[in-house]
Order: C-alpha cells, then structure tokens, then sequence
C-alpha cells in the first residue's frame, strides 16, 4: 500500500513539473517572429511622437499596461526599480499605456515613479492580446524575450536578462 501512494506522489510530482515548465515556455519565450518596432506610434509625455530611429543601436525594453489592469499595477514598482538600476545604460525603456494621456497623468500623480510613460497610438500588425505585455529587444532590433504576464522584473533573473540584453 505504501508503494502504490509513493507512486503517485511521484507521479503527481514528475506531472507538476511538466505542467510548469510547459507553462514557463508558453509565457516567458523567445519569440516565433520579429517584430518591427517602427510600426508602434508611441506619443511620449510632450505628446510628441516617438522617431524610432533616434534609439537605433540601443536595447529596448517596451512594456504595455493599463491603469485598469491589477497584473500591470502590480509589477510596475519592479519595473521602476529594474529602471532606475538600468536607466544609465544602453537600454531605453518605454513604459507604453494603451489607454490615453489622462490615464498616465493620474497614474503618475498617484505614484511618482518617473517611469518614461508613452500612450499607444497605434500597434501597426504588432499583437497586444493581453497585458502585461513586455518585448526585450537588443541592441541589433532582435526581439529575445516576450514576457506576456506578471514579472518580478526586480528579480536577480531579470536583472541578468537585462545585462545580457544590453551586452548583445
């Protein structure tokens, strides 16, 4: 009787750790296509919109969130603390809303991050299906990692992600 329950708990183990890894590989991924950042118009807090060209040879680190999202509230201290260890480094940070200006203004009242902020105005052919949504993109326009759920981005992971990001 004891063999048979130490069989199960084995197997209910072995099962768990295919379901998680399976899932890791569904929402932390290296992406099945490129995508081409000069489709997105990102209006910045001046309202003026975002030239691309001016941050070629730089890694990006592109996030898309909402103020109604709990997920995107959620990680945004991390994302701050993950920018203010990386802003002086060749990555540019992008902290896109996909509501409007007003939404990014209460936010930054509320919460003073002094995040770089942007208001998506069009995502061309690139898929927002849900956010949090980041895309990683190194410094030769490569898109390495999409995180499309809630990361600790203040995570010794991520701040390794981010190093060799910039070091591509």
């Amino acid at each position: 009787m004891k063999k048979n329950y130490f069989s199960l708990l084995i197997n209910c183990l072995l099962t768990g750790i295919i379901i998680y890894l399976a899932y890791q590989k569904l929402v932390v991924h290296r992406p099945q296509q490129q995508i081409n950042v000069n489709e997105l118009v990102l209006e910045d807090e001046n309202g003026e919109i975002v030239n691309w060209e001016d941050f070629e040879g730089q890694a990006l680190f592109i996030n898309f969130w909402a103020s109604w999202c709990g997920p995107c509230l959620m990680e945004m201290p991390s994302i701050q603390q993950l920018y203010e260890q990386h802003k002086n480094r060749n990555i540019t940070f992008f902290i896109v809303n996909t509501e409007d200006a007003q939404a990014v203004e209460n936010y930054e009242k509320k919460k003073k991050t002094g995040l770089p902020h942007y208001v998506l105005r069009h995502s061309g052919s690139i898929p927002i299906k849900s956010i949090p949504l980041t895309y990683l993109i190194d410094e030769k326009g490569e898109v390495k990692k999409v995180v499309n759920r809630t990361k600790n981005w203040n995570s010794p992971q991520s701040n390794y992600l981010i190093k060799q990001l910039i070091k591509n």
